[in-house]
């Protein structure tokens, strides 16, 4: 007889920690190294961070996409069980900032050189 269908639109959203094993194995001892040799671990967009790409993204998207003060961003994640500070938050995306300038430089070089804005 057929189907009867019905649409719903849900929303998910969450945070979770990516860990990442790398082998750590004992030095070669017939070349003279002394120290374990390591895996290199995945690339990162800032080198030992905490916060991942999309982490950041999302971070950066809320503050300045949606002004959305820190102090509230901090409160979102905590009400999701995350403990992340404000002054974490807030120097990730000043890193971020950093990275992106060279960037920005090259588009505004761009764009004063147009005859128009």
């Amino acid at each position: 007889m057929g189907f009867d269908e019905s649409e719903r639109l849900e929303r998910i959203t969450t945070s979770y920690m990516v860990v990442t094993r790398r082998e750590k194995l004992a030095p070669c001892r017939s070349c003279g190294e002394r120290s374990p040799i390591t895996a290199p671990g995945p690339g990162q967009i800032i080198e030992g961070a905490l916060l991942g790409a999309s982490m950041l993204a999302w971070t950066i998207s809320q503050r300045f996409g949606y002004h959305m003060p820190y102090y509230r961003l901090e409160l979102q994640l905590r009400s999701e069980g995350l403990e992340l500070s404000r002054s974490v938050l807030s120097s990730s995306a000043v890193r971020c900032g950093e990275l992106l300038a060279p960037v920005v430089r090259v588009i505004e070089q761009y764009l004063l050189s147009r005859d128009l804005v």
